[in-house]
């Protein structure tokens, strides 16, 4: 859960769908500073659903590697980097699965 505040930066808009929208948000966020937190005595419910017929199309066009989300995302974060200071507070754990730990310029 995210505290909603005027400063909370937006969804970047080029990330739609099923397309890194909350990676990139959420990298965003860490890259600037904000803390995160495990809740010890809370939580919260998400209520599983079938996948609809464009999830399940998404997911095929990304493994088959047909979807430029993954590049897009690669392209915000070297721009991030290139003209923001790190401001991080969190490490940063690439999953190799992903490719995202091969891209050099992170």
């Amino acid at each position: 859960m995210v505290h909603r505040t005027e400063s909370l930066p937006l969804f970047d808009e080029r990330f739609i769908n099923y397309g890194f929208n909350k990676v990139q948000w959420i990298e965003n966020l860490r890259y600037f500073g904000y803390e995160f937190y495990v809740l010890s005595h809370a939580y919260a419910v998400d209520i599983p659903h079938s996948l609809s017929g464009y999830a399940m199309e998404y997911r095929n066009e990304f493994k088959s590697k047909s979807v430029d989300m993954l590049g897009l995302y690669r392209r915000f974060l070297v721009s991030m980097r290139a003209s923001h200071k790190d401001e991080s507070r969190q490490l940063l754990c690439l999953r190799s699965d992903k490719g995202i730990s091969k891209f050099t310029h992170l």
